[in-house]
């Protein structure tokens, strides 16, 4: 009985995949999301290949990037458990809506980040631009592990979150950032 129940979940959410790969608009779009909620802007870090992530190279320079924070109707002033959503390499689309709204009917807070808006001209780099065809292409979700990371650092200081409460759902190659803010290497780094 758990085989068939692993069969069946497991298949749900490579169909899922599927279908939000199939739909995937592709590169991030000129227009920037504008979900409702609080925007609350935090610092990362631009594109990094993966081989300057894994190498532990730390650029000088930062950029701002931003989530869309969302709190439940009737939520209490303090103590609220959030998940920050991290969206796939096109960009944030119609899913996040979705999502956004079924966490909060459940009572949790949500933190849409955009990870790709700020990063959006990084095709004008002459480093990047012969080894990738768009920008979230260079780094294989390894910015989404630290826009987790800076994420988890500024929910954790707001007075209505439940620091001990943050959870990460991702969506492709949020998915992946989310699976390695685990990982105890890339704590250290």
């Amino acid at each position: 009985m758990k085989k068939i129940l692993l069969i069946l979940v497991t298949t749900f959410f490579l169909i899922s995949n599927l279908a939000a790969l199939a739909s995937d608009p592709g590169p991030p779009k000129e227009k920037e999301w504008k979900g409702k909620g609080e925007k609350i802007e935090f610092q990362s870090m631009p594109i990094l290949t993966i081989k300057d992530f894994l190498n532990g190279v730390v650029p000088e320079k930062r950029n701002t990037i931003w989530g869309t924070l969302n709190f439940p109707a009737n939520a209490p002033d303090k103590n609220v458990p959030v998940v920050v959503l991290l969206h796939g390499m096109g960009g944030i689309h119609e899913s996040a809506e979705f999502w956004l709204s079924a966490l909060n009917s459940m009572g949790l807070a949500t933190f849409m980040v955009d990870s790709n808006w700020a990063r959006r001209k990084c095709k004008k780099d002459s480093n990047l631009k012969k080894d990738i065809k768009w920008c979230a292409a260079a780094n294989r979700g390894m910015n989404r592990v630290i826009d987790g990371y800076g994420a988890l650092e500024l929910l954790s200081k707001h007075p209505r979150i439940d620091p001990k409460r943050i959870g990460c759902l991702g969506n492709s190659l949020g998915a992946r950032g989310c699976l390695y803010l685990n990982v105890k290497r890339f704590q250290k780094m």
